[in-house]
């Protein structure tokens, strides 16, 4: 229903003068009509006074540009959307009674429910029962995936009810997201409650990068259900390669943690697999064994500080990387026109993986040195550079282009700023972690140049100065990645003060910084035309694969039309896709494979008859289950669910309560939405019309009755 209110008129001017032009033309008329040649009758006289005071009073109302505006009210009723958990765990146990109650429910609701109402089933994505029906058997359970439905449609949504186990095997928690919905949750609680006898590895912890030939520490996390002080053997293997064996007993706690010492001999994408044998009596198998993927980097990192002055930045820099066994640091310093290193840097550079330029470059710097690192970091070799004293800013120049800043004055001046976190989501900062972002806002004051110094578009401002406890749009800390290039500055001297502040932190914080700094800017994009990945490595069984791809040509301009064939091969089988374009140089390919197993793939490219290279890489399929790792129902986050959004947990067996009380809910429950509208009444062409008309039945009327 439609409802028209607040109906108001706005004038473009004064309306004082649109009074004193209105009276004006009742004078003029009256005066225009007072002597008539003939003259006429008194009424008629008044009839066409009317008729010519209302045309040019039209005429002057809509000079001054009269606007209408009203509100429309429009009741918008509510509906309601019910998820039904599709995942195989949610019936992994007495399988038939839980079909055949999950289905009482769906006809119940159907049945009993009063107010509109969508049906839709959840796992990898959210379906619609009508269409998808409810199979539950997906390999996958996203919960975050019906937030993102719910926000993608339009309509006043009442409430939102999930019927589930609550076990997520895949995406983000959804709790931040339901609350900011803004809607009522309700849970039906679904699945197993009963806790068997059973042990399960549910992590492998180790660094996402790992170097060849360098020591890392493997974690395991075996997880039991009364098996206490039970033995099991615990395996990790490398792409099937055993790595070690470890017998322990299973803590009445619940959970043990083993350490591997792992020394990876391979680079690129390896699979991690850790295993659980020697137990009797377990009720569930499927879970004895966890993956995880990671990427192992050539060994160590050759880092090189390029100094033009021996300063304190230079000292705590240099400590603070060799702290760190995988990185190989060397030092150019300067002081004056010598060196005090070894003046033969050009072996130095020639190795160099990342370059860090404090003090570089100064009045004082070589051409032949400073050309031959601007040469390195031109082709590529990323770059941390600290803005420290001595910086000569017209030899800087020749790197301006490699950096993520642009400098637009500089000064002999300068002035102390303390850091004010921007980015809070940096793991070069550690800002997502809060104590670290409130350490950094009150980390001691750093110099810094009072010249002006502009971020870029493709750079990312991580720290702001602050000055004086205000916060300035002044860059202090910018990072900057384009094509294979990655280039982090800091603009300001004697960061070595953020070290040595009171705070405990503050330590952890310098250190932390400086490393992963190292980390992201050796994490270089490799110079493909064709790259080719898995939207994840680790698949379900009878999971469709997804990949991603992006082609380029010799330029790194985007190609679209190419032509991108991928092969998977596990053993002797042989899968093949082909991609289809997403325009801007984008695609993507599916891939239905019926078989468990350990995949590589090979992808290539052509564009117009030329190859554009290859790319490769590792999945896995069905390896392990995991809607089998924990068959317990997730209880404590369905209560959350519904607890923190305002909404009702239930049993499944009182599901018919929440029916009733989702009826309830449906009484008053009409949304009203009030839309402005506003109507410029001078661009109306029926208004044109009507003074036309007005004008012409005067002229006819004067025309009859012989007035001149």
């Amino acid at each position: 229903m439609f409802n028209i209110s607040d109906i108001s008129v706005s004038l473009s001017f004064n309306g004082f003068f649109l009074f004193i032009g209105i009276v004006l033309i009742a004078l003029a008329v009256y005066y225009f009509y007072k002597n008539t040649i003939p003259e006429i009758d008194t009424k008629l006289k008044i009839f066409l006074s009317i008729v010519r005071f209302l045309a040019l009073s039209v005429i002057l109302f809509f000079i001054f540009e009269p606007l209408v505006h009203y509100k429309v009210k429009n009741e918008i009723k509510p509906k309601s959307l019910i998820f039904f958990d599709n995942s195989s765990s949610i019936v992994a146990k007495d399988s038939s009674q839980k079909r055949e109650l999950l289905n009482t429910m769906y006809e119940q609701f159907k049945e009993k429910f009063n107010g509109d109402v969508d049906f839709l089933t959840f796992g990898k994505d959210v379906n619609k029962i009508e269409t998808y029906g409810l199979k539950l058997n997906e390999s996958n359970t996203d919960l975050q995936k019906v937030f993102k439905y719910v926000a993608s449609i339009n309509g006043n949504i009442n409430s939102i009810t999930i019927i589930s186990d609550g076990i997520i095997t895949e995406g983000a928690n959804p709790i931040n997201s339901a609350v900011k919905m803004g809607i009522p949750v309700n849970t039906i609680a679904f699945g197993d409650t009963t806790t068997e006898t059973d042990a399960y590895i549910s992590k492998i912890f180790t660094n996402e990068y790992l170097y060849t030939k360098t020591s890392a520490d493997v974690e395991i996390t075996v997880n039991n259900n009364n098996l206490n002080n039970q033995p099991a053997k615990i395996n990790l293997f490398e792409d099937g390669r055993m790595i070690g064996t470890k017998e322990i007993v299973l803590s009445p706690e619940g959970i043990n943690k083993v350490s591997f010492n792992y020394i990876p001999t391979k680079t690129g994408d390896v699979k991690l697999t850790s295993s659980i044998s020697g137990i009797n009596n377990e009720k569930n198998k499927a879970n004895n064994s966890f993956i995880k993927f990671i990427k192992v980097l050539d060994s160590k990192i050759n880092v090189t500080i390029v100094s033009s002055l021996p300063t304190s930045d230079v000292s705590f820099i240099k400590s603070s990387l060799l702290q760190n066994e995988n990185y190989n640091v060397k030092l150019i310093q300067q002081a004056g026109n010598n060196f005090i290193t070894n003046s033969d840097y050009n072996k130095i550079i020639d190795s160099t993986d990342i370059f860090v330029l404090i003090s570089f470059p100064s009045s004082n710097t070589q051409a032949e040195l400073l050309n031959k690192i601007v040469s390195k970091i031109e082709n590529g070799k990323p770059v941390l550079f600290v803005m420290s004293e001595g910086t000569d800013f017209n030899k800087l120049k020749l790197l301006e282009n490699n950096l993520p800043f642009s400098v637009k004055s500089f000064s002999s001046s300068k002035i102390y700023v303390q850091a004010y976190v921007n980015d809070n989501n940096s793991a070069l900062i550690g800002s997502n972690n809060p104590l670290f972002n409130d350490t950094w806002n009150n980390l001691p004051p750093v110099l810094r140049n009072s010249g002006e110094f502009l971020s870029k578009p493709e750079s990312q401002i991580l720290l702001k100065a602050k000055v004086a406890n205000s916060i300035t749009d002044m860059p202090l800390v910018l990072t900057k990645s384009l094509g294979k290039k990655r280039a982090v500055a800091i603009l300001a001297s004697e960061i070595w003060r953020w070290k040595l502040n009171s705070v405990k932190e503050s330590e952890t914080v310098f250190d932390g910084f400086l490393s992963e700094t190292i980390k992201w800017l050796n994490i270089v994009a490799e110079q493909k035309q064709l790259r080719v990945k898995t939207a994840k490595q680790v698949y379900g069984k009878g999971e469709t694969v997804e990949f991603i791809a992006s082609a380029y040509d010799e330029a790194f301009n985007p190609l679209d039309n190419a032509d991108i064939k991928i092969i998977a091969k596990s053993g002797n089988n042989e899968f093949e896709t082909v991609t289809e374009s997403l325009g801007n140089g984008l695609y993507q390919a599916t891939l239905s494979i019926p078989q468990t197993g350990y995949f590589t793939f090979n992808a290539s490219g052509n564009y117009k008859g030329k190859s554009i290279g290859t790319d490769k890489g590792k999945f896995s399929i069905g390896e392990i289950d995991l809607e089998k790792i924990n068959l317990k129902q997730n209880r404590d986050l369905l209560l959350s669910l519904s607890g923190n959004t305002g909404g009702r947990f239930y049993e499944s067996k009182n599901f018919n309560n929440l029916i009733d009380y989702l009826n309830i809910q449906l009484i008053n429950a009409d949304k009203v939405i009030y839309t402005d509208n506003e109507i410029k009444l001078w661009n109306l062409e029926v208004i044109l019309l009507i003074i036309i008309l007005i004008f012409a039945l005067e002229w006819v009327i004067r025309k009859k009755s012989g007035l001149l």
